[in-house]
């Protein structure tokens, strides 16, 4: 987590159990992150279940952006990759 509140991108943690995360929209978020512009870590909540614990997951899938080491902006429920991003966007700008 350290590492993460030293990166001066957008960092949005995705809570997801496997099978969740990869039927989550996240094309334009691998689009980004290969640009650069944001740095996305994928969280298996069933594989690490202390971790989504400590970030205080009650439901999956949680997306959760830390802008400057902060949380940002936090949601929860599936969405098209339209809206996440839109949801990304709006939470690194406020």
């Amino acid at each position: 987590m350290a590492s993460l509140r030293a990166d001066s991108r957008g960092v949005i943690v995705v809570c997801a159990s496997c099978a969740q995360a990869n039927r989550l929209a996240f094309g334009r978020l691998g689009l980004a992150t290969r640009c650069g512009q944001w740095l996305v870590v994928k969280v298996d909540t069933e594989g690490v279940p202390d971790l989504a614990a400590r970030l205080r997951i009650q439901s999956i899938p949680t997306m959760a952006v830390f802008r400057d080491g902060a949380l940002a902006a936090r949601t929860s429920g599936a969405m098209p990759a339209d809206q996440i991003e839109a949801f990304v966007q709006q939470s690194l700008s406020a």
